[in-house]
């Protein structure tokens, strides 16, 4: 998954810069990168219900050749036009990509194999988010725009090359499961932990997107190199995956789980309010890390408040359903901020990505507080989990029959 994660990433690159180069306004530029995450959007919840049913392998393949081929468009027509095409296309494949890998990780071994499997999982993820942002900026630079999508293809080509050894797995599932398994989602609707999962993971990811798609045009107008801008943004990667392994020592000194996300929503609101007003190096170098700490520590600890709520019965429902919420922040920021940016400027659209998540955090004091007064996590007595439990971030199952999956679908 490490040439996924590297494709992907350079992808996300490269899009507003390239259509910024072929002359697109700031609103066409948001529906741009809006286009990977809006037919996704509506295929989350049915490709995280396929995978359940049928052999992995038969879906990473088809998907790996989209991802490899999802370039051509654009190198072909060379226009907004072709851009649009390969979004589409990159989004669909990557959609798959991501629950077909993590339900096939899941598949293979159990108890401790299944922490050190999503383990190097992460660690890949992780590394490509890294990787991408600063060859796709290095590629563009030196050579051309056209020149770094014909890198990404080759990169999906050396996916596809590494999906062809894995084994077929297959999960079969009963009627009488299947039945079970929506029921137990629409109880874990109403519960509140599983609400704050969602609500932050939606929040964090749609400033994510913001930061993503508006602070690579905003480095442009202030003459930073198209290189430069990668590494700029590779930053934010590195300081989230950086942050990782003092998780533990951060959620003990901020007393706790729910504080830590509540610190670290704040941490990020604070980073993409300001994100429009730096211009220094050291500046946009202070945002991106703060983002990147936000991100690093916030999404998994959402990850988690949401995982802690899955049973094995519902792991690709589940799945789908949390993706469907990542999709929908993914998809709204660019098409609605690329609208405040064009009528206001970007710094003002950063604002309003800031107070998306100012609204957030009001939302998680008002649902957070009344549980920390009585001294118990939210509907703890009605769930298998606590959002006050030490979190396992790499996937390893509290329990034989409970698996915890980590979205690695955000950027």
């Amino acid at each position: 998954m490490f040439c996924v994660s590297t494709a992907h990433s350079m992808a996300l690159l490269l899009a507003p810069l390239y259509a910024l180069e072929l002359g697109a306004t700031t609103e066409v530029i948001g529906l741009l990168v809006a286009a990977a995450f809006v037919i996704p959007l509506f295929l989350a919840i049915p490709v995280g219900a396929i995978v359940d049913r049928v052999p992995h392998k038969a879906m990473l393949i088809p998907a790996a050749a989209i991802l490899a081929a999802a370039p051509l468009p654009v190198i072909t027509f060379m226009s907004t036009t072709g851009l649009a095409f390969t979004q589409v296309l990159l989004g669909i494949s990557h959609l798959v990509l991501v629950v077909a890998s993590q339900a096939y990780v899941a598949s293979v071994g159990s108890g401790k194999q299944h922490e050190a499997n999503f383990g190097w999982y992460t660690m890949f993820m992780s590394g490509g988010q890294l990787a991408g942002p600063i060859v796709a900026g290095v590629a563009s630079d030196e050579l051309s725009f056209l020149a770094a999508y014909a890198l990404v293809a080759t990169v999906g080509l050396l996916a596809l090359i590494g999906f062809l050894p894995f084994r077929f797995t297959q999960v079969h599932r009963s009627a009488q499961a299947s039945g079970f398994a929506w029921q137990k989602l629409r109880h874990l609707a109403g519960v509140s932990g599983f609400r704050v999962g969602v609500l932050v993971s939606f929040c964090v990811l749609f400033a994510l997107t913001a930061y993503l798609t508006f602070f690579p045009l905003h480095l442009a107008a202030l003459g930073y190199s198209t290189a430069t801008i990668g590494l700029i943004i590779g930053v934010r990667a590195l300081a989230s995956t950086v942050v990782r392994p003092f998780m533990p020592l951060i959620i003990t000194a901020l007393s706790g789980r729910q504080a830590t996300m509540l610190v670290t929503v704040v941490c990020v609101m604070l980073a993409i309010s300001l994100a429009g007003t730096a211009s220094a190096l050291w500046a946009v170098v202070a945002i991106s890390v703060l983002v990147g700490v936000g991100v690093g520590i916030s999404l998994p600890l959402a990850i988690v408040a949401v995982a802690d709520h899955q049973h094995a019965e519902v792991r690709g429902a589940a799945l789908g359903i949390q993706v469907t919420a990542n999709r929908s922040a993914q998809a709204l920021c660019p098409a609605t901020l690329g609208l405040v940016a064009g009528a206001l400027g970007l710094a003002a659209a950063f604002f309003a990505s800031g107070m998306l998540l100012l609204a957030c955090a009001g939302l998680l004091i008002g649902w957070l507080l009344p549980a920390a007064r009585s001294g118990a996590a939210p509907e703890a007595h009605n769930v298998p989990g606590s959002l006050n439990r030490p979190p396992k971030l790499t996937g390893a199952p509290d329990e034989p029959h409970k698996e915890i999956h980590e979205d690695r679908t955000a950027p």
